[in-house]
């Protein structure tokens, strides 16, 4: 039941429109079924006015299908254009801990391989509603022209449906477990793509994955054609099922019940008129198991994305302007990582630090002691999980939160680059041709109308490039987790020695996480970080 209201919630106020139609569709096909019923019974002449009625009734039936299904089409996509939005706005309203908990793989799945299967299998909905439609009204009047056996074919139909069901629902446990180990092929093909410099070289590596890739392959087709095969056996036993039946109504019934053959004949009539309806369902029932599956995952995905909604968009947001802050303060903070099983994971503070605009400081510390992580929660990207972050001495507010973000801008160790500049304005994109200039890039990308033409670069290209966008997002707080550590000499040098004072010079408060200890002597302040604890914390005299 919860697969129909939700796919009722998808159609929207369409639903009661689609129905109707479906329910006129399948009336015609029932009165096309009655008037050759009544032309049989007339054969030698019949009337015009009845040659008229099934004219009439044959160019309703082909408008009703014709809207149908050209709409059908339309609405299936509307539907799945419907979900990706709204599952791409939860996405991105979610918070950061809990998105990395779910994964990218699953997310991906959901989005691209149910949606599809939506799509492609909404649009038979609604063929199906007139296959159902028209049975009933076939049976309606059988009910009248024979009461005795629509009773019978009823309890067979039902019997023949419920033995199908119960089947299909074996089929839809291994169709479930198939797309658990698809989104693990998901997971293993990422892998493969994020990693083919490590595997490159490292052959027993190489030899692992594809062996693995083979033995989860395999698996999904067995697990298919297992599928598949028992659904192609119910359609063949479904066909079956129907000539046997025209076969009793011609050679058995009428030595169990007297009946005429005219009775006969508009019995075996009706027979193959049921029988294209019943087989249509037939076929479609896999294409709504697959659709309802697809419904329960997004449906699951989306109850998962509320539960871990960034607290930022479960109130109104105030507007504020935090750029000339006076100080921020995290106090007694605590932020602990929560494995995918629910066990907790890597923890850091109780952390006490409190920063002064325009300041300096680098971070440093062994890899895993906690940098990163205390930035993130910095910046509210992670949120506490115990203590607070005030600014000029008043706490951050859930109201504030978007706010009070618009203040950082970050290279973290695992940023990502857009291909397209988004958000920035035409203004704001003039300034970039200098500005690639200045970071020797002019001759490996450029800017086309608002995209990079490429970001085929080296790891330090790339973050020179992200430091491109980071100075026109022109922010008055500033992240540079390790952005020195893949650049040659001349630009490291250059980064301390004249990005880092020109910054300062501006008014920015600057975190730099680095392991470059000759250049300490830039920074205001040096906080070093020890197993998620600062451990030190040394002022640098000017």
């Amino acid at each position: 039941m919860r697969f129909f209201r939700l796919l009722k919630e998808e159609f929207g106020e369409d639903f009661n429109k689609y129905l109707t139609i479906s329910v006129v569709s399948g009336l015609m096909v029932a009165l096309i079924l009655v008037i050759i019923m009544v032309a049989m019974g007339d054969a030698e002449d019949p009337s015009i006015a009845l040659g008229l009625a099934y004219l009439a009734v044959l160019i309703t039936y082909v408008l009703a299908q014709y809207y149908l299904l050209s709409q059908g089409w339309q609405k299936s996509e509307s539907i799945s254009d419907v979900i990706r939005r709204r599952l791409s706005k939860k996405i991105l309203q979610a918070d950061l801990a809990g998105i990395e908990n779910i994964g990218e793989s699953e997310i991906f799945e959901r989005l691209t391989q149910e949606t599809t299967n939506i799509s492609q299998s909404a649009v038979f909905l609604i063929p199906s509603f007139q296959s159902v439609i028209l049975l009933i009204f076939i049976m309606i009047y059988l009910l009248f022209l024979f009461p005795l056996g629509v009773i019978a074919l009823i309890a067979l139909l039902a019997a023949g449906g419920w033995l199908y069901w119960r089947r299909a629902q074996k089929i839809t446990r291994i169709l479930k477990h198939s797309n658990a180990y698809e989104i693990r092929f998901y997971r293993i093909l990422s892998d493969i793509l994020n990693g083919i410099k490590e595997i490159k070289l490292f052959q027993r590596r190489k030899q692992e994955i594809l062996k693995t890739v083979g033995k989860m392959s395999h698996l999904l087709r067995k697990i298919h054609k297992i599928c598949y095969q028992s659904y192609s056996e119910e359609f063949i036993g479904s066909q079956l099922f129907f000539f046997v039946l025209i076969g009793a109504i011609l050679f058995l019934l009428p030595r169990i019940v007297e009946m005429e053959v005219e009775i006969s004949i508009k019995l075996v009539t009706s027979a193959f008129f049921i029988m294209g309806p019943v087989l249509s369902l037939a076929f479609m029932i896999p294409l709504f198991e697959k659709m309802r599956l697809s419904f329960d995952y997004i449906h699951e995905l989306e109850e998962r994305l509320d539960a871990i909604q960034d607290r930022a968009f479960t109130l109104e947001q105030t507007q504020e302007d935090f750029r000339n802050f006076g100080n921020i303060e995290i106090r007694d903070t605590e932020f602990h990582y929560v494995n995918p099983g629910g066990d907790r994971g890597f923890q850091i503070g109780p952390l006490n630090l409190k920063i002064t605009k325009g300041e300096t400081l680098f971070i440093v510390g062994g890899n895993g002691s906690g940098k990163t992580t205390m930035l993130k929660m910095l910046s509210l990207l992670y949120y506490p999980s115990s203590g607070e972050i005030l600014i000029n001495e008043e706490r951050i507010g859930d109201a504030q939160i978007i706010s009070y973000r618009e203040m950082f801008s970050g290279i973290f160790s695992d940023f990502h680059l857009f291909a397209k500049m988004y958000g920035f304005t035409r203004e704001e994109l003039d300034l970039i041709k200098p500005l690639l200039k200045k970071m020797k890039l002019e001759q490996k990308t450029n800017l086309r109308e608002d995209r990079f033409t490429t970001l085929k670069l080296s790891t330090g290209q790339r973050k020179r490039l992200a430091m491109i966008v980071t100075l026109l997002e022109d922010k008055p707080i500033l992240i540079f987790d390790e952005w020195a550590a893949e650049q040659d000499a001349d630009f490291r040098e250059y980064f301390y020695d004249t990005i880092l004072p020109e910054l300062k010079e501006k008014g920015k408060t600057i975190f730099v996480v680095t392991h470059d200890e000759r250049y300490q002597g830039l920074a205001d302040r040096v906080v070093q970080m020890d197993y998620g604890k600062i451990s030190k914390l040394t002022s640098i005299p000017a």
